[in-house]
């Protein structure tokens, strides 16, 4: 990319991107190609919104129109995720040990529920990212875990019978990848989500550490992270890449007041690199152009839609880090990606349309390094699932969809679909 054009020439420059001549595998070991897919919101949506029959059918019939080949399914570590649906709690909502608390039955409706749904017996035509999430958004803040593990606060991190636990609580969903009727399915796990949001030892204590249940460090997260891996790949083969996702945030700080520049978050940039480095066989990142929620003057308002360039940028900046420091590439794969249409953030559809458009030029730009993406949701969430979300985030999180609440295409989605057919056709 030429970084004297326009879409990127006020933007400092980080550093140089060594575009190596070498030989990688795609995101997922198997496929040669760039895996683009979307989240079709999450499993219990339908469950819960009046019209949910509708948006699953047209969910599916998008699915097939873009040729998607990669989607996610979201198991946070919790009990009180989806009390309304799928016929119970992951976990009894009780202290005490929680490997007795556990429903694993209710856990693997929930899985089987989404996978029958989005995944056929042609599985290799698909790629899966499955999420555990830790820490999760509690009524009264955020927490780890079940009831069952959060008097342990941030030690669980270290703690061996939770850490058997947590184990047990993957190795539950996990196991029903390698059913049968899923025979040729490539799949991938991030442990942990969004991690430097509540990880703590890279400057600045993260804002949801302030008055939280529970927050750990880098170092104990890395090393837990090391420790999940291990076991995945023991169990399942070194085939089953694991990494952990982080805000791409954790890269850069958007401009402040009387700032025209991004500038590199340069400590915590230097924590995720030795994470991946030490721990993980993938990155993952979430990715919403807004300003961080700790911006003075304008929290989470969006980003201009070319900005794209200079964020994808700096990913490939951090995965060619990662390549220098352990000698082989790590690549990286935006797990979430979604760009709001809501007025109260600055933004409308024909804004989103351009960035989508933008997206898949950094995409393509940057291929070597990001192997893929999942945008971040097919549909806008309606009014009985968008309240999941803290209020002040609905904006962002509740009208990123290609489609509205309804099922109707918003004017990015053409684009989408263009753009996910054209990423089939490019070499790494």
């Amino acid at each position: 990319m030429n970084l004297s054009s326009s879409k990127v020439r006020r933007f400092i420059v980080l550093g140089l991107l060594l575009m190596m001549p070498f030989l990688m595998g795609a995101y997922f070991p198997s496929c040669t190609c760039i895996t683009i897919g979307f989240w079709p919101n999450h499993p219990w949506i339908p469950e819960v919104e009046p019209n949910g029959g509708n948006l699953e059918n047209n969910a599916l019939l998008a699915a097939n129109l873009a040729n998607t080949h990669g989607t996610t399914l979201f198991v946070p570590w919790t009990n009180d995720y989806h009390a309304l649906t799928y016929g119970g709690l992951f976990y009894e909502f009780e202290s005490g040990d929680c490997a007795s608390k556990r429903n694993d039955t209710i856990i693997r409706a929930y899985a089987r529920d989404f996978l029958e749904t989005w995944v056929s017996s042609e599985g290799a035509e698909l790629n899966l990212e499955v999420v555990f999430p830790i820490h999760v958004p509690l009524a009264t803040g955020w927490g780890i875990g079940p009831e069952c593990a959060r008097s342990l606060g941030g030690s669980f991190l270290a703690n061996p019978a939770l850490r058997d636990e947590f184990a047990a609580f993957m190795f539950t969903v996990l196991d029903i990848l390698e059913e049968e009727q899923f025979d040729g399915l490539q799949w991938v796990v991030s442990v942990g989500n969004e991690v430097d949001l509540y990880l703590s030892g890279a400057g600045p204590i993260p804002p949801l550490c302030l008055g939280a249940i529970a927050c750990g460090t880098w170092d104990e997260f890395s090393d837990f992270l090391g420790d999940m891996r291990n076991r995945i790949h023991e169990r399942y083969g070194v085939s089953r890449w694991v990494g952990t996702s982080m805000t791409w945030h954790v890269l850069l700080r958007t401009p402040r007041p009387g700032q025209n520049s991004y500038l590199l978050n340069t400590d915590k940039f230097l924590t995720a690199r030795d994470v991946a480095v030490e721990s993980s066989d993938v990155i993952f990142f979430t990715y919403y152009p807004n300003r961080e929620f700790d911006h003075p003057t304008a929290p989470f308002q969006i980003l201009p839609p070319d900005d794209v360039h200079i964020h994808l940028l700096t990913m490939a900046i951090f995965a060619q880090d990662v390549l220098l420091e352990r000698g082989r590439l790590t690549p990286v794969y935006i797990q979430e990606v979604g760009y709001s249409t809501s007025p109260v953030v600055g933004s409308n559809q024909a804004m989103q349309r351009t960035f989508v458009i933008e997206f898949f030029e950094a995409l393509h730009d940057f291929r070597r390094y990001i192997r893929g993406a999942s945008w971040w949701s097919l549909y806008d969430w309606g009014p009985t699932s968008c309240p999941f979300w803290p209020s002040e985030i609905q904006p962002i999180l509740c009208f990123t969809g290609l489609l509205d609440k309804e099922g109707v295409p918003k004017t990015a989605w053409p684009a989408f679909v263009d753009g996910a057919r054209d990423a089939e056709t490019w070499s790494p």
